[in-house]
């Protein structure tokens, strides 16, 4: 995944949030076969571990930003992508990182304000898992090869016509300067949280902020009972995947976590605790070994946690200025076409 129900007023949009028809299990497990793992294996046998870490994070972030944005706007935040992926890359470990996540989070407010801030999020989303790497040549491998993914996900996109969620997003009533200044505390204050915490998947705190904010931009209404069902998912997951592990040998954790994600990503809406914990189950099945699985799920419940709470916090501090700003009508949709979807 993606600051929060805070950024945009409840009463600006009062069109009714239709739920999509759930995809299925195997169309599900089919996407994923496709987009990320064949493009992964074929480009690792090729370009080595770098280019495929690289390059389905890329099809992954062309995707996001192109359902956060639209085709139209979208193409433009693909640019900003390989741009925040660079300096990330060079930052990572470090609090200039902490200094990047707080330009994110400015942005992401000033963008709500247009209906944009769902692409921004998603471009923060794929930044904030980026690895540490050596030199220069490693980085740079990561960059080409994240291009190349963006353009390739550019090209299902159009293919599968995906238009924007973003249409939907309600906008803020803040002025620019206040959404933007919390927008850079609330994100900067995650990723200083991953920096004091430290570890291999510090990065998590970020990832949970962004995505309980996500939540809310998408439905201003739904997000509070969706952000609930992000934390109770999160903490059936983890209690489910330290039995699992300690059962399953480790050469088949990977196909049981995409068996888990194809199972998440079938689930509707109104079974979003079900996903989430499908989907948390099969992160720390896979980043963990059995021995581990315990300590790592306990720091995935602690960040959604600390993301909750952030975004709580977060929305006290809008909400006290909500309605001091100028309200911005949302962007006009973008026309439905009639094609096959991923």
């Amino acid at each position: 995944m993606d600051g929060g129900r805070c950024l945009h007023s409840p009463d600006v949009s009062r069109e009714p949030q239709v739920e999509q028809p759930p995809r299925s299990f195997r169309r599900s497990l089919v996407v994923l076969l496709v987009v990320v793992v064949a493009p992964a294996v074929l480009v690792g046998l090729v370009a080595g571990g770098v280019a495929a870490r690289a390059f389905p994070v890329g099809i992954v972030g062309g995707l996001l930003i192109i359902t956060g944005a639209g085709p139209a706007a979208g193409v433009r935040f693909l640019v900003v992508l390989p741009v925040v992926l660079a300096v990330s890359l060079l930052t990572v470990g470090s609090w200039w990182w902490v200094v990047l996540f707080a330009v994110v989070g400015a942005a992401v407010g000033v963008l709500a304000q247009h209906g944009l801030a769902l692409a921004m999020v998603q471009i923060g989303l794929v930044a904030s898992t980026v690895p540490q790497l050596e030199g220069w040549s490693e980085p740079a491998v990561f960059v080409a090869f994240l291009l190349l993914g963006e353009l390739f996900g550019l090209l299902l996109a159009r293919r599968a016509a995906l238009t924007s969620v973003g249409a939907t997003t309600t906008v803020a009533t803040v002025p620019q300067a206040v959404a933007a200044a919390v927008g850079a505390v609330g994100v900067g204050t995650s990723a200083a949280v991953a920096i004091a915490v430290g570890g291999d998947h510090s990065y998590w705190f970020v990832v949970m902020f962004l995505v309980v904010a996500q939540l809310v931009i998408v439905d201003a209404r739904g997000g509070r009972r969706a952000v609930g069902q992000r934390l109770l998912g999160t903490c059936l997951g983890v209690a489910g995947v330290v039995p699992l592990a300690m059962v399953l040998p480790r050469w088949s954790t990977a196909l049981a976590a995409l068996v888990l994600v194809a199972f998440g990503m079938s689930q509707p809406s109104s079974r979003y605790w079900l996903a989430s914990a499908a989907i948390s189950a099969a992160v720390v099945l896979v980043a963990a070994p059995a021995d581990a699985s315990l300590a790592l799920g306990a720091r995935r419940v602690l960040a959604t946690v600390v993301a909750v709470g952030l975004l709580g916090a977060v929305s006290f501090a809008l909400r006290l200025t909500r309605g001091s700003g100028r309200a911005v009508p949302p962007p006009p949709p973008t026309p439905p076409r009639h094609a096959s979807s991923l």
